[in-house]
């Protein structure tokens, strides 16, 4: 069965998203995140999270996911395959996927929310691009009037939980049997998903359309002949990033309150383009230094794991459970922000080489072969004997919405002296607890 051609540069930031993923994700894993956190070392990693990660790779993924759905369609027009069929059955085992997860690992797992929103774009595959970018503009915009209002026309909307939550919590993931943790996992699961049906799901929608978008302009396929426009894309996009971010990464940091609504609701409308513009600059850098023949031979590493993105989120979270969890080491609310990051870039290293390792000598990785499989695709053969089988895969990067959900919680109880815990990024009691 023929399949597209993989796309290095695709690879190489999916690879390099990962990383991003990781960075966030495991701060949700160690500790509940509104317990504070003394020293400037611990400062200065949850400053790197908040500015250079939080926010800005589940957009990315849900980039790619639109570029690779209209490859796959693409490649499935000129088989004369039944598209629709196809890319529909990838959907459903992408959300079993997820289902399983969200249930025996991750309660912020993104692959079924994936599953759910792909099916929109099966009625968008025939639009134009123009009319793609002009839906992925007003699903990113008309949810952002919408929050300001609300801000504006009733600031304090938080709720909190109980006095004790963040030591429970410590206790159960830490200490906790595992029919414990499974409970309180879905728990986190129910907030979670609040937050997604709130705002999350019309930022994914508009970067699926975006995605869908740039690859009908075909830009990945033939970045040379767009490197003006990716470079000012670049420029632009660190330019727009740098204010918003830099604030958020001060105020959060340092936990400084804003209590004026119409300041707050500008800074949210800050925060959340400039994730976005962030992220844009990465794609962007990355697309561009890809092509550069000694920045390629620094980043094609990348590309395996890449081409390997399920099995290596997957991974990701089984080993921070493993790690943080009770029925591993039981290191849940123990590991500073600093101690973390560090953990962050060995597991990630590791998984490089692993991922180096097992495409030496088979096309994909172990869960994208089991996906191939299910598929109905081509099963694994040595790597010099064949291609690698082109199956697009996305990761989770927890996104900032439903990150950022039970954070305003965690603000409401720092008003009242309370203890808080929620699934958000370290930002203790901070004015943006409904950033985007």
């Amino acid at each position: 069965m023929n399949t597209p051609k993989r796309i290095q540069a695709l690879d190489i930031l999916r690879g390099f998203s990962l990383f991003g993923v990781l960075i966030v994700n495991i701060e949700l894993f160690s500790t509940p995140q509104d317990k504070h956190w003394d020293g400037l070392v611990n400062h200065i990693a949850q400053g790197i999270t908040l500015f250079g990660a939080e926010g800005k790779f589940y957009p990315i993924f849900s980039l790619l996911f639109g570029i690779g759905f209209i490859m796959q369609m693409q490649s499935a027009e000129k088989r004369a395959s039944n598209f629709t069929q196809l890319f529909g059955r990838r959907l459903f085992i992408l959300f079993l996927f997820g289902v399983v997860h969200s249930i025996l690992f991750s309660h912020f797992d993104i692959l079924t929310q994936y599953a759910c929103m792909g099916v929109a774009l099966l009625f968008l595959r025939h639009r134009s691009p123009r009319f793609l970018f002009w839906a992925s503009i007003a699903s990113l915009t008309i949810p952002y009037i919408i929050k300001v209002a609300a801000l504006l026309l009733n600031h304090d909307t938080t709720a909190s939980f109980g006095i004790n939550e963040t030591a429970y919590r410590i206790s159960i993931y830490g200490q906790g049997s595992v029919r414990e943790i499974f409970i309180q996992r879905f728990y986190d699961l129910i907030t979670y998903y609040r937050a997604f049906f709130d705002h999350t799901m019309y930022k994914i929608f508009a970067m699926f359309t975006l995605g869908a978008c740039v690859g009908k302009l075909g830009i990945f396929r033939d970045i040379p002949r767009y490197h003006t426009k990716l470079r000012k894309a670049m420029i632009h996009g660190l330019l727009a990033g740098l204010p918003g971010n830099s604030i958020y990464t001060i105020t959060t940091t340092l936990s400084i309150p804003i209590d004026f609504a119409p300041l707050d609701a500008a800074l949210q409308l800050l925060y959340a383009f400039s994730d976005l513009a962030l992220a844009l600059f990465y794609v962007s850098a990355i697309a561009l230094l890809s092509q550069r023949e000694t920045w390629h031979a620094i980043l094609a590493p990348l590309a395996s794991l890449g081409r390997m993105s399920l099995t290596t989120y997957i991974m990701q979270s089984v080993i921070c459970t493993t790690i943080f969890y009770s029925y591993g080491l039981g290191l849940y609310g123990q590991i500073s922000p600093a101690s973390t990051l560090i953990i962050a870039c060995v597991i990630y290293a590791l998984q490089m080489a692993f991922s180096m390792f097992w495409l030496s000598h088979f096309t994909s990785g172990p869960l994208e072969l089991a996906l191939a499989t299910a598929y109905l695709l081509e099963h694994a053969r040595p790597a010099k004997d064949c291609p690698a089988p082109h199956v697009v895969i996305v990761a989770s990067a927890v996104t900032n919405e439903q990150q950022q959900a039970v954070r305003a919680q965690a603000r409401a109880s720092d008003h009242q002296g309370l203890a808080q815990s929620s699934a958000a990024p370290r930002g203790k009691g901070c004015h943006n607890a409904q950033r985007d």
